[in-house]
Protein backbone atom coordinates (compact mmCIF):
# COMPACT_ATOMS: atom_id res chain seq x y z
CA UNK A 1 0.00 0.00 0.00
CA UNK A 2 2.99 2.30 -0.20
CA UNK A 3 1.65 3.42 -3.49
CA UNK A 4 -2.06 4.32 -1.90
CA UNK A 5 -0.04 6.22 0.86
CA UNK A 6 2.13 8.39 -1.37
CA UNK A 7 -1.10 9.13 -3.65
CA UNK A 8 -3.00 9.91 -0.65
CA UNK A 9 0.07 12.23 0.80
CA UNK A 10 -0.16 13.98 -2.67
CA UNK A 11 -3.91 15.14 -2.15
CA UNK A 12 -3.44 16.35 1.34
CA UNK A 13 -0.81 18.92 0.11
CA UNK A 14 -3.87 20.42 -1.94
CA UNK A 15 -6.21 20.12 0.71
CA UNK A 16 -7.20 22.86 2.92
CA UNK A 17 -5.75 22.23 6.24
CA UNK A 18 -8.78 22.87 8.07
CA UNK A 19 -10.68 19.87 6.26
CA UNK A 20 -7.38 18.20 5.15
CA UNK A 21 -7.25 14.84 7.40
CA UNK A 22 -11.05 14.34 7.09
CA UNK A 23 -10.69 13.94 3.89
CA UNK A 24 -7.38 12.18 3.43
CA UNK A 25 -9.31 9.62 6.04
CA UNK A 26 -12.59 9.28 3.79
CA UNK A 27 -10.39 9.52 0.20
CA UNK A 28 -8.26 6.20 2.09
CA UNK A 29 -10.90 4.16 3.50
CA UNK A 30 -12.66 4.34 -0.26
CA UNK A 31 -9.58 3.57 -2.17
CA UNK A 32 -8.91 0.73 0.45
CA UNK A 33 -12.68 -0.51 0.06
CA UNK A 34 -12.47 -0.08 -3.57
CA UNK A 35 -9.00 -2.14 -3.37
CA UNK A 36 -10.33 -5.26 -1.50
CA UNK A 37 -13.71 -5.42 -4.02
CA UNK A 38 -11.57 -6.00 -6.85
CA UNK A 39 -8.76 -8.28 -4.89
CA UNK A 40 -11.83 -10.67 -4.21
CA UNK A 41 -13.58 -10.83 -7.69
CA UNK A 42 -9.52 -11.77 -9.18
CA UNK A 43 -9.22 -13.64 -6.05
CA UNK A 44 -5.27 -12.38 -5.86
CA UNK A 45 -3.82 -9.26 -4.50
CA UNK A 46 -3.79 -6.70 -7.18
CA UNK A 47 -0.04 -5.76 -8.33
CA UNK A 48 1.67 -2.38 -8.06
CA UNK A 49 1.15 -2.03 -11.61
CA UNK A 50 -3.05 -2.21 -11.18
CA UNK A 51 -2.92 -0.01 -8.20
CA UNK A 52 -0.98 2.39 -10.18
CA UNK A 53 -3.61 1.85 -12.91
CA UNK A 54 -6.52 2.35 -10.60
CA UNK A 55 -5.24 5.37 -8.81
CA UNK A 56 -4.69 7.02 -12.55
CA UNK A 57 -8.19 6.40 -13.14
CA UNK A 58 -9.26 8.58 -9.97
CA UNK A 59 -6.90 11.29 -11.44
CA UNK A 60 -4.16 12.77 -10.15
CA UNK A 61 -3.63 14.13 -7.19
CA UNK A 62 -4.29 18.17 -7.61
CA UNK A 63 -7.20 17.38 -9.32
CA UNK A 64 -8.85 14.93 -6.65
CA UNK A 65 -8.59 17.32 -3.87
CA UNK A 66 -9.94 20.39 -6.43
CA UNK A 67 -12.79 18.35 -6.14
CA UNK A 68 -13.68 18.48 -2.64
CA UNK A 69 -13.26 22.39 -2.67
CA UNK A 70 -15.85 25.06 -3.24
CA UNK A 71 -15.69 25.07 -6.88
CA UNK A 72 -15.20 28.77 -8.91
CA UNK A 73 -16.15 29.54 -12.80
CA UNK A 74 -13.32 32.05 -13.44
CA UNK A 75 -10.79 29.77 -12.51
CA UNK A 76 -11.63 25.84 -12.82
CA UNK A 77 -11.66 23.65 -9.99
CA UNK A 78 -8.73 21.41 -11.53
CA UNK A 79 -5.94 24.59 -11.12
CA UNK A 80 -7.72 26.10 -7.64
CA UNK A 81 -5.38 24.52 -5.55
CA UNK A 82 -2.17 25.68 -7.90
CA UNK A 83 -4.28 28.94 -7.71
CA UNK A 84 -4.65 29.09 -4.28
CA UNK A 85 -0.71 28.28 -3.26
CA UNK A 86 0.71 30.98 -6.01
CA UNK A 87 -1.45 33.16 -4.10
CA UNK A 88 -0.05 32.70 -0.64
CA UNK A 89 2.98 32.58 -1.70
CA UNK A 90 3.12 35.98 -3.48
CA UNK A 91 1.05 37.96 -0.55
CA UNK A 92 4.10 36.56 1.67
CA UNK A 93 6.32 38.41 -0.63
CA UNK A 94 4.41 41.39 -0.76
CA UNK A 95 3.84 41.65 2.79
CA UNK A 96 8.11 41.20 3.44
CA UNK A 97 8.45 45.06 3.27
CA UNK A 98 6.56 45.77 5.96
CA UNK A 99 7.93 42.80 7.95
CA UNK A 100 11.09 44.83 7.75
CA UNK A 101 9.24 48.18 8.87
CA UNK A 102 8.41 46.86 11.80
CA UNK A 103 11.35 45.47 12.58
CA UNK A 104 13.65 48.73 12.01
CA UNK A 105 10.54 51.34 13.50
CA UNK A 106 12.34 50.89 17.15
CA UNK A 107 15.84 50.93 15.75
CA UNK A 108 15.93 53.85 13.48
CA UNK A 109 13.06 55.28 14.50
CA UNK A 110 10.04 55.38 12.40
CA UNK A 111 10.96 58.88 11.03
CA UNK A 112 13.57 57.32 9.39
CA UNK A 113 12.23 54.42 7.63
CA UNK A 114 11.18 54.80 4.08
CA UNK A 115 7.45 55.77 3.99
CA UNK A 116 7.44 53.37 0.72
CA UNK A 117 7.99 50.11 2.71
CA UNK A 118 4.36 51.39 4.49
CA UNK A 119 2.48 51.75 1.46
CA UNK A 120 4.03 49.02 -0.93
CA UNK A 121 3.20 46.10 0.68
CA UNK A 122 -1.23 47.14 -0.58
CA UNK A 123 -0.57 48.10 -3.72
CA UNK A 124 1.31 45.40 -4.69
CA UNK A 125 -1.00 42.83 -3.29
CA UNK A 126 -3.56 44.44 -5.14
CA UNK A 127 -1.60 44.51 -8.70
CA UNK A 128 -0.22 40.93 -7.54
CA UNK A 129 -3.65 39.68 -6.88
CA UNK A 130 -4.75 40.75 -10.06
CA UNK A 131 -1.78 39.71 -12.20
CA UNK A 132 -1.74 36.22 -10.70
CA UNK A 133 -5.41 35.75 -11.22
CA UNK A 134 -5.42 36.95 -15.22
CA UNK A 135 -2.53 34.79 -16.00
CA UNK A 136 -4.52 31.25 -14.46
CA UNK A 137 -7.66 32.56 -15.95
CA UNK A 138 -5.74 32.25 -19.70
CA UNK A 139 -4.27 29.19 -18.37
CA UNK A 140 -7.53 27.97 -17.58
CA UNK A 141 -8.67 28.63 -20.82
CA UNK A 142 -6.24 27.03 -22.75
CA UNK A 143 -6.29 23.73 -20.71
CA UNK A 144 -2.48 23.69 -20.12
CA UNK A 145 -2.71 22.02 -16.62
CA UNK A 146 -5.60 20.11 -17.20
CA UNK A 147 -3.85 18.34 -20.34
CA UNK A 148 -0.81 17.63 -18.07
CA UNK A 149 -2.63 15.91 -15.18
CA UNK A 150 -4.29 13.43 -17.26
CA UNK A 151 -0.68 11.60 -17.80
CA UNK A 152 0.92 11.75 -14.85
CA UNK A 153 2.24 8.35 -13.22
CA UNK A 154 1.50 7.17 -10.01
CA UNK A 155 5.15 5.27 -9.69
CA UNK A 156 6.70 8.93 -9.69
CA UNK A 157 4.09 10.42 -6.92
CA UNK A 158 7.32 11.10 -3.96
CA UNK A 159 7.53 8.57 -1.00
CA UNK A 160 5.37 9.50 2.26
CA UNK A 161 7.89 11.44 5.12
CA UNK A 162 7.52 9.29 8.39
CA UNK A 163 6.40 10.97 10.95
CA UNK A 164 8.80 11.69 13.79
CA UNK A 165 11.78 11.02 11.94
CA UNK A 166 14.88 13.56 12.27
CA UNK A 167 17.09 14.84 9.48
CA UNK A 168 20.57 13.02 9.75
CA UNK A 169 21.45 16.28 8.05
CA UNK A 170 20.26 18.07 11.17
CA UNK A 171 22.05 15.87 13.69
CA UNK A 172 25.28 16.23 11.46
CA UNK A 173 25.25 19.72 11.67
CA UNK A 174 24.60 19.85 15.12
CA UNK A 175 28.03 18.00 15.56
CA UNK A 176 29.78 20.48 13.48
CA UNK A 177 28.07 23.79 15.49
CA UNK A 178 29.79 22.23 18.66
CA UNK A 179 33.26 21.46 17.14
CA UNK A 180 33.56 24.75 15.63
CA UNK A 181 31.79 26.93 18.70
CA UNK A 182 34.48 24.65 20.71
CA UNK A 183 37.85 25.44 18.18
CA UNK A 184 36.15 29.23 18.48
CA UNK A 185 36.41 28.96 22.21
CA UNK A 186 39.64 27.75 22.53
CA UNK A 187 41.19 29.91 20.29
CA UNK A 188 40.27 32.93 21.96
CA UNK A 189 37.61 34.37 19.68
CA UNK A 190 35.36 34.10 22.60
CA UNK A 191 36.97 33.88 25.64
CA UNK A 192 38.07 37.66 26.66
CA UNK A 193 35.44 40.83 26.67
CA UNK A 194 38.02 42.49 24.50
CA UNK A 195 38.32 42.13 20.48
CA UNK A 196 41.16 43.73 18.77
CA UNK A 197 42.06 44.10 15.10
CA UNK A 198 43.58 45.89 12.30
CA UNK A 199 42.70 49.64 13.47
CA UNK A 200 39.41 48.41 15.74
CA UNK A 201 38.71 47.45 19.15
CA UNK A 202 35.71 46.74 20.87
CA UNK A 203 34.73 46.34 24.58
CA UNK A 204 31.85 43.80 25.05
CA UNK A 205 30.07 43.22 28.19
CA UNK A 206 31.59 41.52 30.99
CA UNK A 207 28.95 38.90 30.64
CA UNK A 208 30.41 37.88 27.41
CA UNK A 209 32.72 35.27 28.31
CA UNK A 210 30.69 33.53 31.12
CA UNK A 211 27.29 33.32 28.31
CA UNK A 212 29.74 31.64 26.00
CA UNK A 213 30.77 29.65 28.68
CA UNK A 214 27.08 28.52 29.29
CA UNK A 215 26.42 27.98 25.32
CA UNK A 216 29.25 25.87 24.70
CA UNK A 217 28.63 23.61 28.34
CA UNK A 218 24.59 23.29 26.52
CA UNK A 219 25.71 22.58 23.44
CA UNK A 220 28.36 20.10 24.58
CA UNK A 221 25.24 18.43 26.38
CA UNK A 222 23.46 18.37 23.33
CA UNK A 223 26.55 16.57 21.37
CA UNK A 224 25.13 13.01 22.71
CA UNK A 225 21.80 13.76 21.85
CA UNK A 226 22.55 14.97 18.32
CA UNK A 227 24.83 11.37 17.71
CA UNK A 228 22.26 9.29 19.17
CA UNK A 229 19.37 11.28 17.04
CA UNK A 230 22.05 10.31 13.88
CA UNK A 231 22.06 6.50 14.41
CA UNK A 232 18.47 6.68 15.68
CA UNK A 233 16.75 9.05 13.61
CA UNK A 234 13.42 8.86 15.91
CA UNK A 235 11.66 11.49 17.84
CA UNK A 236 10.91 9.45 21.67
CA UNK A 237 9.50 11.85 24.90
CA UNK A 238 12.86 11.72 26.52
CA UNK A 239 14.31 12.83 23.55
CA UNK A 240 12.17 15.99 23.00
CA UNK A 241 12.13 17.01 26.70
CA UNK A 242 15.77 17.01 26.46
CA UNK A 243 15.84 19.13 23.45
CA UNK A 244 13.74 21.59 24.95
CA UNK A 245 15.64 22.04 28.05
CA UNK A 246 18.59 22.01 26.23
CA UNK A 247 16.66 25.13 23.70
CA UNK A 248 15.10 26.90 26.86
CA UNK A 249 18.63 27.05 28.75
CA UNK A 250 19.85 28.81 25.39
CA UNK A 251 17.27 31.21 25.45
CA UNK A 252 18.00 32.21 29.06
CA UNK A 253 20.80 32.54 28.33
CA UNK A 254 20.66 34.82 25.48
CA UNK A 255 18.95 36.87 27.52
CA UNK A 256 21.20 37.47 29.88
CA UNK A 257 23.64 38.68 27.36
CA UNK A 258 21.35 40.88 25.61
CA UNK A 259 20.00 42.23 29.19
CA UNK A 260 23.79 43.10 29.48
CA UNK A 261 23.93 45.61 26.71
CA UNK A 262 26.31 43.09 24.62
CA UNK A 263 28.36 46.55 22.90
CA UNK A 264 30.27 48.64 25.98
CA UNK A 265 32.54 51.09 23.25
CA UNK A 266 33.41 50.20 19.40
CA UNK A 267 36.60 51.93 17.56
CA UNK A 268 36.78 51.12 13.90
CA UNK A 269 39.85 52.69 12.22
CA UNK A 270 38.49 55.56 10.62
CA UNK A 271 34.85 55.30 11.34
CA UNK A 272 33.19 58.88 12.88
CA UNK A 273 33.13 59.08 16.54
CA UNK A 274 29.28 59.35 16.28
CA UNK A 275 28.74 56.25 13.78
CA UNK A 276 30.41 53.98 16.21
CA UNK A 277 28.61 55.06 18.91
CA UNK A 278 25.40 53.77 16.80
CA UNK A 279 26.74 50.23 17.40
CA UNK A 280 26.02 51.00 21.38
CA UNK A 281 23.28 52.52 20.65
CA UNK A 282 21.72 49.50 18.99
CA UNK A 283 23.05 46.69 21.30
CA UNK A 284 21.46 49.15 23.98
CA UNK A 285 18.13 48.91 22.02
CA UNK A 286 18.46 44.57 22.29
CA UNK A 287 18.64 45.15 25.95
CA UNK A 288 15.20 47.08 25.88
CA UNK A 289 13.72 44.15 24.11
CA UNK A 290 16.03 41.24 25.57
CA UNK A 291 12.55 39.92 27.24
CA UNK A 292 10.52 39.86 24.00
CA UNK A 293 13.32 38.10 22.11
CA UNK A 294 13.74 36.10 24.46
CA UNK A 295 10.48 35.24 25.58
CA UNK A 296 9.44 34.38 21.95
CA UNK A 297 12.32 32.24 21.08
CA UNK A 298 11.23 30.01 24.47
CA UNK A 299 7.42 30.16 23.21
CA UNK A 300 8.63 28.61 19.47
CA UNK A 301 10.90 25.87 21.58
CA UNK A 302 7.94 25.56 23.25
CA UNK A 303 5.68 25.10 20.38
CA UNK A 304 7.97 23.07 18.25
CA UNK A 305 8.47 20.74 21.75
CA UNK A 306 4.03 20.30 21.74
CA UNK A 307 4.26 19.36 17.84
CA UNK A 308 7.16 17.04 18.71
CA UNK A 309 5.20 15.80 21.37
CA UNK A 310 1.73 14.97 19.15
CA UNK A 311 3.41 13.29 16.86
CA UNK A 312 5.00 10.86 18.67
CA UNK A 313 1.29 10.48 20.50
CA UNK A 314 0.14 9.92 17.05
CA UNK A 315 1.85 6.59 15.79
CA UNK A 316 3.65 3.78 16.29
CA UNK A 317 7.08 3.50 17.43
CA UNK A 318 9.25 3.81 14.38
CA UNK A 319 11.83 1.94 13.38
CA UNK A 320 15.46 3.02 13.31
Amino acid sequence: MDLVERYIAAVKFWLPAASRDDIAAELAEDIRCEIEEIEQQKERKLTEDEIADLLKARGAPMVVASRYMPQRSLIGPEIMPVYLLVLKIVAAICLLPLVIAWIAAPYFGSENVPSHLLTTPANSLLTAFAVVTIIFAIIEREGIIPAKTRNWNPKKLPPVKARGRIKRADSIGDIVSCLVLLWLFLAGYMSHPDIWGPSSHVTLSPVWVPYWQVMLTLVVLETPLAAANLFHPVWTVPKILLRMLIDLGKAAATYWLLQSGVMRSVEIGQLPAHDAARFVFFSQQFAVYAGVIAGAMAAIIIVMALVRLLGVARRPALAP
